[in-house]
């Protein structure tokens, strides 16, 4: 039997609303209390081009069935406080947050932290101001086993 969940128990068991947009992409989340939340914008190709904040008079959001998307917020009532964009470039690779490529289409720095790939192009180590923040490890079909924060204290799996 395969697992199933409802829309009002994730939005329960989250503290938020979630709307969708006809795609199924997220569009609209909002705080529990209805007083604030965040609108979100994509581009043709479905990728989040905007995400932004705001804060409105509680009960403006409400049930609705006619929306594909469960819950409808009224814009008028929105007040937005702070927004974030984010672009890329031809091949989807973010070009935002001082993005830098390397050949073989690879990230090798952004916001700030350097990124660092294997031979199999599999993302290892992020550093950050000279120090490693991230190690990620890989199995031998590129899947990842195990992924360490900061201390290197595994956050899954085990390193090898």
């Amino acid at each position: 039997m395969a697992d199933s969940f409802s829309t009002a128990a994730v939005n329960a068991a989250l503290g938020h609303k979630y709307a969708f947009d006809t795609l199924g992409l997220v569009s609209d989340r909002v705080k529990g209390l209805g007083d604030s939340g965040r609108d979100f914008q994509y581009d043709q190709l479905d990728r989040l081009v905007q995400a932004a904040d705001d804060v409105m008079a509680s009960g403006q959001c409400w049930q609705t069935w006619e929306e594909p998307n469960g819950w409808l917020c009224d814009p008028a009532y929105k007040r937005l406080y702070a927004t974030a964009t984010y672009t890329y470039d031809t091949v989807g690779n973010r070009t935002d947050l001082q993005a830098k490529l390397a050949s073989g289409n690879r990230l090798v720095k952004f916001n700030g932290d350097s990124l660092v790939y294997d031979a199999d192009g599999n993302l290892t180590t992020r550093i950050r101001a000279g120090l490693p923040i991230q190690r990620l490890y890989w199995n031998a079909f590129s899947l990842m086993r195990c992924s360490s924060l900061f201390s290197f204290v595994p956050v899954f799996g085990s390193p090898p």
